[in-house]
């Protein structure tokens, strides 16, 4: 490498595109949860339920049980 280009700074390599970004695009007016797209039923978890609730906005106890918080679900 010649002398005169040992102090330049490193020149990035242009990385072509890739369609990866395309397919975490998300829809404009929805999510990109698992948890906010599909409901919740009585074989999740209470945490996965609390999860949905609380990516819908909905208000809950926290000592809600399981029956409590599926009721809520819309």
């Amino acid at each position: 490498m010649p002398d005169s280009q040992a102090g330049s700074e490193p020149v990035a390599k242009e990385v072509p595109e890739t369609t990866a970004s395309a397919s975490t695009e998300v829809p404009e007016g929805t999510t990109n949860t698992e948890e906010s797209s599909t409901k919740p039923t009585d074989a999740d978890t209470v945490a996965t339920i609390k999860a949905y609730l609380d990516a819908k906005g909905i208000l809950y106890q926290t000592n809600d049980t399981k029956l409590d918080l599926l009721a809520l679900v819309v």
